[in-house]
C-alpha cells in the first residue's frame, strides 16, 4: 500500500514538473474585464490604475506594450482575433462605441424608439465570439506609437481617433476595421453608431483575416 502510495506521489510530482499547454488558467484575471454578453477587454483601469477617474479605459499607470501583449496572448489562447482600439479617455467616441460593443444601447442620443433590440445583442456576440479588445492609449505617445508600429499599424498614428486595428495573434496578419463609417448623423448630429454596420464590417474584418 505503501509503494503504491509513493508511486501516485512520484506520477503527480512528474505531471506538475512537464511543461503546461497555455491555457486561461496561465491569464491574470485582474488585467482584463468581462463584459455582460462575455466580451474581454484590456485593461482593467479600475483595478489596476485607480487613481485614474471612473470609467476610464486607457491606461495612463501601465506600460502599453505590456497591455498589448497580455491581450494579445489572451486572444490567442482563445483562438480568437485581437481587436485594438487606437484612442484616450479624452475622445468622447471612444468611449462611445466601447458601449456598443458591450451591449448597452441608448447611447450618446440614441433613438430608442427606432432601434432593434436584436441588433444590440448580435452586434455584442460578433465582438464577443470573435475578438479580445485591447485599449492602446494613443496620448501615452511613445509607447502607443511603438506599439502600433511593430505590428505595421502607422497609419493610424497621429490621424483620427478611435481608430482600429484586428491582428491575428496566429499568423500576425493585420486588418483595419473601419468602424468610424458606421457613425450615425441624424439632421447633421451624430446619433451613435449604426449597429448593423459595424457588425457588418467586424464580420467583414474576420473574413479577411480567417476566410
Amino acid at each position: 500500500m505503501r509503494r503504491k502510495t509513493l508511486g501516485l506521489s512520484l506520477l503527480l510530482l512528474v505531471l506538475m514538473a512537464a511543461p503546461q499547454s497555455p491555457g486561461a488558467t496561465d491569464l491574470d484575471s485582474d488585467y482584463y474585464t468581462v463584459g455582460r454578453y462575455g466580451l474581454v477587454s484590456y485593461p482593467n483601469v479600475a483595478l489596476l490604475c485607480p487613481k485614474q477617474p471612473a470609467g476610464s479605459l486607457f491606461a495612463t499607470c501601465l506600460p502599453q506594450k505590456e497591455i498589448f501583449q497580455r491581450a494579445r496572448d489572451h486572444a490567442a489562447v482563445e483562438n480568437k482575433l485581437l481587436l485594438i482600439d487606437y484612442g484616450a479617455d479624452s475622445c468622447i467616441w471612444c468611449g462611445v462605441i466601447d458601449q456598443y460593443f458591450d451591449g448597452n444601447i441608448g447611447v450618446q442620443k440614441e433613438q430608442i424608439d427606432h432601434l432593434d433590440l436584436g441588433f444590440s445583442r448580435q452586434l455584442a456576440k460578433t465582438m464577443s465570439d470573435n475578438f479580445i479588445l485591447v485599449h492602446i492609449n494613443a496620448e501615452q505617445e511613445a509607447e502607443a506609437k511603438q506599439v502600433m508600429t511593430d505590428i505595421g499599424a502607422e497609419a493610424v498614428i497621429g490621424g483620427p481617433i478611435p481608430a482600429f486595428i484586428a491582428l491575428d495573434p496566429a499568423s500576425d496578419a493585420t486588418e483595419r476595421a473601419y468602424l468610424e463609417n458606421a457613425e450615425n448623423p441624424v439632421d447633421g448630429e451624430y446619433h451613435g453608431y449604426n449597429r448593423p454596420k459595424l457588425t457588418q464590417e467586424l464580420r467583414r474584418t474576420v473574413k479577411v483575416l480567417r476566410p
